[in-house]
């Protein structure tokens, strides 16, 4: 084994390629000129014990494991640095991809907060978007300052972009011409069905029949119509089931679960996100929310943004231990 010239340097890029970075050390030790040819022998089965550890910590770190970060809320502390707002966004950290889901209010806000929280958005490979209101889009504009090549996933909302396909002419146009105009310059895909985003990484389409947009022109003037808005909730996949990201459940947090068990077909492991149940009576919320422990078979529920207290309440008191807070600043994994 020569340790010498060219031969040291490739072994060393080889080396760096396989190890983790917490391993470098011991290349360096290894790649020592004027060692005997004992120390090299002891030092190469060193090596190529740690190099295979690499090999299962790196299939490890490439399993299931989903982590997400709440970088942008009305709901929690600003304990961590970050500042409370209305408006939600989070990270979720996936395998070797990042995810922005939603933005926040401020495009401003989230750039602070995730300063304060340890996040460069520089890094974000994927965002996604839940629907078209004010308090999920607008950070969207800081990262494409700072990522201007990151891929945009929004809901098929006419209002930013998306547009209705009549006809197969008018399907291919649209194929053919996918940059919106609420982000002209963008990487921007419109989410019209339940479709796969990424390996592991699914969006589930629904359409909310509580709010959205309405035509009273001819010939809708004497009974308007009502055109629901468009809402995507993020999917991850892990060993165990899936976690679904919620903007605010405006398509109803149970129509969603049930939609994204039918396209998944798996248990659902965890609820992160926004329920928007702020609106209801006690005695609504309590039926809504009575109906979740058996469609999440009493896996994790993380309620953040939109809850209300009372939904909280029933919320913490069905799921008990189950039951995890996401406020702003907050991290979790599954």
């Amino acid at each position: 084994f020569d340790t010498s010239g060219h031969s040291k340097s490739r072994c060393k890029s080889w080396c760096s390629c396989l190890l983790l970075p917490t391993n470098r050390s011991l290349v360096a030790r290894f790649l020592e000129p004027d060692l005997s040819i004992g120390d090299v022998g002891m030092r190469w089965m060193t090596l190529l014990a740690v190099i295979i550890s690499g090999f299962a910590h790196a299939e490890d770190s490439t399993t299931s494991q989903v982590e997400v970060l709440n970088l942008y809320d009305n709901f929690g502390s600003d304990e961590h640095g970050a500042t409370l707002d209305w408006g939600f966004s989070t990270l979720v950290r996936y395998r070797d991809m990042t995810i922005l889901f939603d933005g926040g209010s401020s495009a401003t806000l989230l750039e602070r907060n995730a300063q304060a929280l340890g996040v460069d958005l520089r890094e974000v490979d994927i965002a996604v978007l839940s629907h078209n209101h004010y308090d999920h889009i607008s950070g969207f504009d800081y990262l494409l300052a700072v990522n201007p090549e990151v891929k945009i996933f929004l809901p098929n909302d006419r209002l930013i972009g998306g547009r209705p396909s009549r006809n197969a002419e008018q399907a291919d146009w649209n194929a053919s011409h996918q940059r919106g105009y609420r982000f002209p310059d963008a990487d921007v895909r419109y989410m019209k069905n339940h479709q796969e985003i990424a390996p592991g990484i699914r969006v589930i389409v629904t359409k909310s029949e509580l709010v959205g947009y309405f035509n009273k022109y001819p010939p809708n003037d004497q009974e308007p119509l009502f055109l629901g808005l468009p809402e995507v909730t993020l999917a991850v996949e892990t060993d165990t089931g899936w976690v679904l990201v919620t903007g605010c459940s405006h398509s109803e947090v149970v129509r969603i679960v049930q939609a994204a068990k039918s396209e998944l077909g798996g248990e659902i492991k965890a609820l992160v996100g926004g329920f928007h149940l702020r609106p209801y009576s006690d005695e609504d919320v309590s039926l809504v929310v009575g109906q979740l422990p058996d469609e999440l078979a009493r896996n994790t529920v993380a309620p953040a943004h939109c809850p209300g207290e009372v939904a909280q309440g029933f919320l913490e008191k069905s799921f008990g231990q189950n039951y995890t807070e996401f406020g702003l600043g907050a991290r979790t994994s599954f």
